[in-house]
C-alpha cells in the first residue's frame, strides 16, 4: 500500500483507547505523519545525556527522550489512578508517586491496629503525664474517634519525628528550602549588575543546596504521610455514614498531648485559631483561622484536619492547610461549599514531605500564592477535589507544579471549573508586560544544576477555563515532565508563551483534551511545541475546536526538538499569524534537524481564509535560523523609546563590561552588543579575561563569547589560536566543547591535529563536536578521523561524521554513504542529504550516482534533501528525469525541497517536471492549479478509500 492510501485509510479508522496511552487513532495519525517523512517513532529519539546528568534527574524523564510519545502512557495512567471517587486507588497511587519522583519505596507503617482503649489512653496524655479525664474515657463515641483518628496521627507523628530531625541537620537545605522557590517583584527593576550578582550568589548557593538535598532521606516521611492520609480518609468516609450519631453525642473538646493539641469539634459553628496536631470536626459552618511560620511548621512532623460537613472557611498565612516541610500535612473536607485562602507553600504543598488537600464535594474556591495548590519539591503536593464547580487561583508555581525531586498534582473529578493565574512576577528575560506562571500542569528544573520534577493537572469533566501567562498548561522546563489532561467538556485555554503542550530545554510537555468543542489561544512556542531537545505534544481527540496563535506552534518547534500537534476529528479552525513556523515545522540546528508534525484527522476545517481539507504535503522540518537579536522585538523597541534617559553607560572595567555583554532582559539589550564590541577593542587583556569564562555554564555568557571570539580572531588569529590550543586540553567539558566550537567558527585549520585527536575522546559529546568542527573549519586532512567515527555507538556522533564527510568530500564517500543510508537513525540518514546540501555547487553527477547506488525509499528521501545544492550548469531536463523516476511520495518530498527557489535553473526544472508529472498532490507542489481540484481530490480520495483495508 502506498503512503497516501495508508494515510487516508487511517483517517477513517475507528478509534479505540489503548490501555495506558494515546488512542489508536492518535497513534496512527502520528505514525502517518512520520511515514510521510520516511520515519518511524524510533526516529523521534533524543539524547538525554547531551547534558551531564545530576542527582535530581528522574528515570521517568530520561526514558521519554527515547520514546517521547510515551508521555501519553504516563498521563493516562495517572488519570486512571486519580479519577476515582474518594481516591479508591490509594496504595497504587502512592507507590507510583514515590517511584516516579524517586523518593524511595512506599512502605507504610501499620497505623490501623485495633489497639485496646487502654493503649490509646496511654498514648494520649498531657505533656506532664496526667491521664485523660474520665468523661473522655467513658464516652463511647469519643473513644471511637480516638481509635480512628487520634491514635494513627500520634503513631505517625512519633514515627516521623526522627526522620524529620535527621533531614533538618542539613543546614543549607533547612535554611533555603523555601526561599529558593520564592520570586521577587523587585526583579523587574533590578540593574544588570544586581542581576549578575544575584545570579552568581544564587548559583553558588544552589549547588550547595542540591548537594545536600540529594543526601536527604525523605522515604519514611513520605510513606508515613501518605499512609496516614489513607487511614484518615477511610475513617472519614465511615464517619459520614454514622454522622447523625456523632452530631448527637459529640461536644467540642481539646486534648493536650506530648505531640501537640488535638481538638474534636462538635456540630456547632466552631472557630479554630491554634496550631493543632489534629482537628476532627463532625459538622457546622466552621472557621479555620491559621497563622504559621516556617519555624513553627518545623516544630512537629505531622498535622491533620478532618472536617465532615458544613460550609467552611479556611483562611491562613503561608505554610498552612496541607503544607509540609520535612514532614506531612493533610486537610480532608468531606462536604460543603468551602472557601480556602492562604499564602505561599499552602493548599497541598509538599517540600521534603507530603502536603495534601482533599475536598470530597461542594462548590469550592481555592486561592494561594507561590508554590500552592498541588506543588511538590523533593516531595509530593496534591490537591484533590471530587465534585463541584470550583475556582482555583494562584500566583505562580502551582495548580499541578513539580520542581526538582518532586511531583505536584491537581485532580478534579467533576464540575465546571476555572483555573486562573495572577502572577505579579515579571518575566524580565523576555518581556515587561508578561509574567512567569509555571501553573496548570508545569514542571521546572534549576538550569543547569538540577533536573526538574513532575507536574500534572488532571480534570475529568466539566466546561473548564484555564488562563496563565508564561509557562503553563502542560509546560515543562529543564528535564521535567508536565501534563494537563482534560477528559470531557467544552474548555477554554488561554496563555501567552511556552504553554499548551510545550517542552523547553530538554523537557517534555503535554496537553491532552479528549472531548468537547474547545478554544486554544496562545502567542507562541505553544500548542505542541518542542524547543531545544525537548518534546511538546498537543492532542485533541474530539470536537469542533478553534486554535489561535502567532508563531512556533501547532506542531512547530525548533532546536532539535520533537513537536506533535494532533487533532483527531471535528470541524476545526486555525489562525496563525506567522504560518511558516507553524503547522508542522522544525529547523536545522547543530548540523541536524528533528521533527515537527501537524495532523488534523478529519472534518471540514478552516485555515485562515482558505480550506485545505483532504490535502497532504510534506513540509521541511529543516528551516532557516532566526536571530532575534538582529530583529529586536516591538517590546524591546518600545522600552528603548520610552526609557532612554535611564540607560546605563558602557563601563570601563572588563568585569562590568562582561556583565553588560551577557545581560538577558530585553530592556537592557541596547547595551549588549556595544559592550561586546568594547571588550573586543581592548584586545589581548580582554581575550584573557574572557578565557576565564570558557567553562561557565551560563547560557547568556556563552552567547556573548560566541559573538566575541570570532571578532577577537579577526584582530589577532595567532593569539586566539594559541589560547584555544592550550584550552583544548581542558578537563572541563563545557570549556572544551566551547573551544572546539570556536576552532570551527574561526576556521583555525592549524589546530586540526588537536581536533582530530579529540575524535577519540571518551565522552561522546566531545567526539560529536570534534567531527562537526572538522567540517566547519574545512579540515580536509582530518576526514580519516570522521570515517572512523561512522562506527561509533552513538548516533549523533555518526550523524556529525557523515555530515562533515558529505559536506567536504561528496565525490569520495560512496561507500560511507551506503552505510549511513542504512543506519537505523533518521539523524544519520538525513545527515547525508544535508551534508551534500551544504556543499558549494554540488555536481549533479555525484548526486545521481549516489541515487543509482541507493534505491530504497528512505535513501531517496534523504538524498532528495541535496537537490537544492545541485550546480546550475547541469541540464535541467536531466535533473528532472531523475526526480520523475522516483515514486510519487518521493517526488512530493523532493518538490517540497525546491518549491520556494526562484533561480532560472529551478524554474526550468519545475516547468519540465510539470509537463510530465501525473500525481495531483505533486502537481500542486509544483504550483499547478487544476481546473476542478475539489472533484479530482474527492475522486482520488474515493479511490484510495475503496482499496484500503478497514
Amino acid at each position: 500500500m502506498s503512503k497516501t492510501r495508508l494515510f487516508f485509510a487511517l483517517f477513517i479508522a475507528a478509534t479505540r483507547l489503548v490501555a495506558g496511552g494515546f488512542s489508536d487513532r492518535t497513534q496512527q495519525l502520528a505514525d502517518s505523519a512520520l511515514d510521510l517523512l520516511s520515519m518511524t517513532r524510533s526516529d523521534c529519539a533524543m539524547h538525554a545525556d547531551y547534558v551531564t546528568s545530576d542527582h535530581q534527574r528522574l528515570s521517568l524523564v530520561n526514558k521519554l527522550f527515547v520514546k517521547p510519545m510515551n508521555a501519553g502512557n504516563i498521563a493516562s495512567d495517572y488519570s486512571a489512578l486519580f479519577h476515582t471517587t474518594h481516591f479508591e486507588n490509594g496504595d497504587l497511587v502512592y507507590k507510583r508517586l514515590m517511584a516516579d519522583a524517586q523518593l524511595g519505596f512506599y512502605s507504610p507503617p501499620d497505623l490501623s491496629k485495633q489497639e485496646s482503649l487502654d493503649s490509646v489512653i496511654l498514648a494520649v496524655h498531657t505533656p506532664d503525664g496526667k491521664p485523660l479525664p474520665k468523661s473522655i474515657v467513658q464516652n463511647f463515641t469519643l473513644s471511637m474517634l480516638m481509635r480512628q483518628y487520634v491514635y494513627p496521627v500520634l503513631a505517625a507523628a512519633q514515627g516521623m519525628r526522627s526522620s524529620q530531625l535527621a533531614c533538618m541537620k542539613h543546614s543549607v537545605v533547612l535554611r533555603e528550602c523555601d526561599s529558593l522557590l520564592m520570586m521577587s517583584e523587585d526583579d523587574a527593576s533590578a540593574s544588570p549588575y544586581q542581576m549578575h550578582s544575584a545570579e552568581r550568589a544564587s548559583d553558588s548557593l544552589s549547588r550547595l543546596y542540591f548537594e545536600e538535598a540529594a543526601a536527604c532521606d525523605v522515604q519514611r516521611l513520605c510513606s508515613t504521610s501518605l499512609s496516614t492520609f489513607s487511614e484518615l480518609l477511610s475513617h472519614a468516609q465511615q464517619s459520614l455514614i454514622a454522622r447523625s450519631i456523632l452530631i448527637d453525642s459529640v461536644t467540642s473538646i481539646v486534648i493536650e498531648t506530648m505531640y501537640g493539641p488535638v481538638c474534636i469539634g462538635g456540630p456547632g459553628d466552631d472557630t479554630y485559631d491554634r496550631d493543632y496536631l489534629l482537628i476532627v470536626d463532625v459538622g457546622g459552618n466552621d472557621r479555620y483561622i491559621m497563622k504559621q511560620t516556617k519555624e513553627g511548621l518545623l516544630t512537629r512532623a505531622l498535622r491533620a484536619i478532618v472536617d465532615l460537613a458544613g460550609n467552611d472557611v479556611y483562611v491562613g498565612s503561608s505554610y498552612t492547610f496541607g503544607s509540609a516541610i520535612f514532614g506531612g500535612s493533610m486537610l480532608i473536607d468531606m462536604a460543603g461549599n468551602d472557601s480556602y485562602r492562604a499564602g505561599s507553600f499552602s493548599l497541598g504543598a509538599g517540600l521534603f514531605g507530603v502536603g495534601i488537600l482533599y475536598d470530597a464535594s461542594g462548590t469550592d474556591s481555592y486561592s494561594g500564592e507561590v508554590f500552592s495548590e498541588g506543588a511538590g519539591a523533593f516531595g509530593i503536593g496534591l490537591l484533590l477535589d471530587d465534585k463541584g464547580n470550583d475556582l482555583y487561583s494562584v500566583q505562580a508555581y502551582g495548580q499541578g507544579f513539580g520542581y526538582c525531586g518532586g511531583v505536584g498534582i491537581v485532580s478534579d473529578n467533576a464540575g465546571n471549573d476555572v483555573y486562573t493565574t495572577q502572577s505579579p512576577f515579571v518575566d524580565v528575560l523576555r518581556y515587561d508586560a508578561h509574567f512567569v506562571s509555571f501553573t496548570q500542569g508545569a514542571a521546572l528544573g534549576q538550569r543547569p544544576i538540577a533536573s526538574g520534577g513532575i507536574g500534572m493537572l488532571l480534570d475529568k469533566a466539566g466546561n473548564d477555563t484555564y488562563t496563565c501567562d508564561i509557562f503553563g498548561q502542560g509546560s515543562a522546563y529543564w528535564f521535567g515532565f508536565a501534563a494537563l489532561v482534560d477528559e470531557d467538556g467544552e474548555d477554554r485555554y488561554q496563555a501567552y508563551q511556552y504553554a499548551q503542550g510545550a517542552g523547553i530545554h530538554f523537557a517534555h510537555g503535554l496537553l491532552w483534551d479528549k472531548k468537547g468543542d474547545d478554544v486554544y489561544v496562545s502567542h507562541g512556542v505553544s500548542q505542541g511545541c518542542g524547543h531545544d531537545v525537548g518534546a511538546g505534544i498537543l492532542v485533541d481527540e474530539r470536537g469542533n475546536d478553534s486554535y489561535v496563535t502567532e508563531s512556533l506552534s501547532l506542531g512547530g518547534g525548533n532546536a532539535n526538538a520533537v513537536s506533535f500537534f494532533i487533532d483527531e476529528e471535528g470541524d476545526d479552525s486555525y489562525i496563525a499569524r506567522s504560518p511558516a513556523s507553524c503547522f508542522g515545522y522544525s529547523d536545522f540546528r547543530r548540523s541536524y534537524g528533528m521533527i515537527g508534525a501537524f495532523v488534523d484527522g478529519g472534518g471540514n476545517d478552516h485555515y485562515g481564509e482558505t480550506t485545505q481539507n483532504n490535502t497532504l504535503r510534506t513540509k521541511s522540518y529543516y528551516g532557516a535560523f532566526l536571530d532575534l537579536q538582529s530583529q529586536p522585538s516591538a517590546v524591546a523597541k518600545a522600552v528603548e523609546e520610552k526609557d532612554t534617559s535611564a540607560r546605563y553607560p558602557l563601563s570601563g572595567q572588563m568585569d562590568s563590561l562582561f556583565v553588560q555583554a551577557s545581560t538577558a532582559p530585553q530592556k537592557y539589550q541596547y547595551m549588549v552588543n556595544p559592550a561586546r564590541d568594547r571588550l573586543v577593542e581592548m584586545g589581548d587583556s580582554a581575550l584573557r579575561f574572557c578565557a576565564g569564562h570558557f567553562g561557565d555554564p551560563y547560557p547568556r555568557e556563552r552567547l556573548a563569547l560566541e559573538y566575541m571570539l570570532p571578532k577577537f580572531c579577526q584582530k589577532d588569529s595567532a593569539n586566539v589560536s594559541a589560547l584555544l590550543a592550550d584550552s583544548l586540553h581542558s578537563k572541563n567539558l563545557t570549556c572544551l566543547n566551547f573551544c572546539l566550537w570556536s576552532v570551527g567558527k574561526c576556521k583555525l585549520k592549524a589546530l586540526s591535529a588537536q581536533v582530530e585527536a579529540l575524535c577519540s575522546h571518551p565522552d561522546w559529546r566531545v567526539r560529536s563536536n570534534a567531527a562537526e568542527q572538522i567540517g566547519e573549519a574545512e579540515m580536509v586532512e582530518s576526514l580519516a578521523a570522521c570515517r572512523r567515527l561512522l562506527n561509533d555507538s552513538v548516533d549523533l556522533v555518526r550523524m556529525r561524521a557523515i555530515y562533515t564527510l558529505a559536506r567536504l568530500a561528496p565525490d569520495d564517500i560512496s561507500k560511507e554513504v551506503k552505510i549511513a543510508l542504512k543506519d537505523p537513525s533518521q539523524l544519520v540518514r538525513n545527515a547525508v542529504g544535508m551534508g551534500l546540501r551544504a556543499h558549494n555547487n554540488l555536481a549533479f553527477s555525484v548526486l545521481q550516482q549516489l541515487l543509482r547506488r541507493n534505491t530504497t525509499p528512505s535513501a531517496h528521501h534523504a538524498l532528495a534533501l541535496a537537490f537544492p545544492a545541485v550546480d546550475t550548469i547541469s541540464n535541467a531536463s536531466d535533473v528532472a528525469d531523475q526526480i520523475l523516476s522516483f515514486s510519487a511520495d518521493e517526488r512530493r518530498w523532493t518538490y517540497s525541497m525546491i518549491q520556494d527557489l526562484h533561480a532560472d535553473f529551478w524554474n526550468q526544472l519545475k516547468t519540465y517536471c510539470a509537463s510530465k508529472e501525473t500525481d495531483s498532490v505533486a502537481r500542486t507542489l509544483l504550483g499547478i492549479t487544476e481546473s476542478t481540484p475539489q472533484v479530482q481530490r474527492a475522486a482520488s480520495h474515493k479511490k484510495r478509500k475503496s482499496t484500503s483495508p478497514h
